[in-house]
């Protein structure tokens, strides 16, 4: 695997882990703002979602400096604004959250398939670990971030069964989105 110089990763001893709140999410642009309440308001376990998000990925791992799990959500909501742009009253609520998690698939692609590597243990910690990184980080500190070399489909399957509340797939599968979320090629959103 080849290392990524635009991952980093902070490690600090604290044992709670920070879930990204609104602001962290979409600075002060009233835009993201407006998107990111419409959509907690359409989606209540939309905070569930950030929660797991944020428990299995941390905010200790950065891309371009930036929290990936940020980033991940700014993306959805980004797509999510666009589309109420448009005109929210044509998209029913499914369609609105496709484009989120759509946004937010494909920026985790880029952010967040990486392999976090306790050099002293020589252990390894991916998605396709069994526990969140939040718990497998606790007690190490010498760590580096690498890419995890997964195909694009397999990340994302992967991702959609560990991450996503059980409502949302529900939803997502009964109006045939899964396919466009885990299945498709995810370079084009955002």
């Amino acid at each position: 695997m080849r290392i990524d110089n635009r991952w980093s990763i902070i490690v600090t001893n604290t044992l709670c882990i920070k879930t990204p709140k609104k602001k962290d999410i979409c600075g002060a642009n009233p835009e993201l703002l407006d998107a990111y309440d419409h959509l907690v308001f359409q989606w209540t376990s939309m905070e569930d979602l950030i929660k797991s998000f944020s428990h299995m990925f941390t905010d200790f791992v950065r891309y371009d400096d930036v929290p990936a799990v940020h980033a991940v959500f700014r993306n959805g909501i980004q797509a999510y604004a666009d589309l109420l742009k448009k005109d929210e009253k044509h998209y029913y609520p499914h369609e609105r959250l496709k484009t989120f998690l759509t946004g937010c698939f494909s920026s985790a692609i880029d952010t967040c398939r990486f392999v976090v590597v306790d050099k002293k243990a020589g252990e390894r910690w991916s998605l396709d670990h069994e526990v969140p990184l939040s718990l497998w980080r606790s007690n190490r500190d010498d760590l580096e971030v690498e890419s995890f070399e997964i195909d694009q489909k397999d990340f994302s399957q992967l991702l959609y069964s560990k991450v996503l509340p059980n409502n949302m797939k529900l939803a997502m599968r009964r109006f045939n989105h899964e396919t466009a979320i885990v299945g498709g090629n995810l370079d084009n959103c955002h």
